[in-house]
């Protein structure tokens, strides 16, 4: 059983760090469409 979970461990760090990437990623890619919409509305705002 220690032995299962001496293998488990690392793997399942590895994993974690994997789902933070893509968790970064997904954030990074919302917030520049946040960013964009917020610009655009802005614009459309001030522009009439």
């Amino acid at each position: 059983m220690l032995r299962l979970i001496a293998l488990v461990r690392p793997f399942g760090f590895l994993y974690s760090c994997v789902i933070l990437q893509e968790a970064q990623r997904n954030l990074r890619l919302i917030s520049t469409r946040l960013k964009k919409q917020a610009w655009m509305a802005l614009d459309t705002h001030f522009s009439n």
